[in-house]
């Protein structure tokens, strides 16, 4: 089965997200958006479009055995990940959260990934899906901590 072709349209979301993201300023007069945005615009955007391509990575070598890039792959995951969890916590404890839950599921998908590469398999594509599902998840917290809902 070709998961490739399946991946597509996740891109075309996962680019929106990050372009909504991007957009995403101090669209309110509250403090709390405004740090949020600040968050954002002080390196936390850097990490948020790691972790967007990391989601398109995982989706690619979900069953893709065959590949010899699998493993390096996976290990940016890894890194991304580590980069991400190391940087400060969003001030909005819902989209902090979804972050979370986001940044566990793709460490999660991403070791499971290695894991399998030694066993000759590629990634998990309901791993990189679950991953898939909370980076969604953040956009939706992200963007009502932003006004850009």
């Amino acid at each position: 089965m070709n998961l490739s072709t399946r991946s597509r349209p996740v891109r075309g979301v996962l680019l929106a997200a990050g372009a909504t993201l991007l957009l995403a300023g101090p669209a309110g007069c509250s403090e709390d958006r405004q740090t949020v945005a600040s968050w954002s615009q002080h390196g936390g955007q850097t990490h948020v479009n790691a972790i967007g391509a990391d989601v398109k990575t995982l989706l690619d070598v979900s069953g893709r055995g065959d590949d010899p890039t699998i493993a390096s792959r996976c290990r940016q995951v890894l890194a991304d990940v580590n980069a991400a969890k190391s940087y400060g916590k969003l001030p909005d404890s819902s989209a902090e959260s979804s972050w979370e839950e986001t940044l566990d599921r793709a460490q999660a998908a991403a070791s499971h990934c290695l894991d399998n590469v030694k066993a000759g398999n590629g990634g998990s594509l309901a791993d990189a899906m679950e991953v898939e599902t909370a980076f969604r998840g953040f956009v939706r917290d992200f963007g009502a901590a932003t006004g850009r809902s």
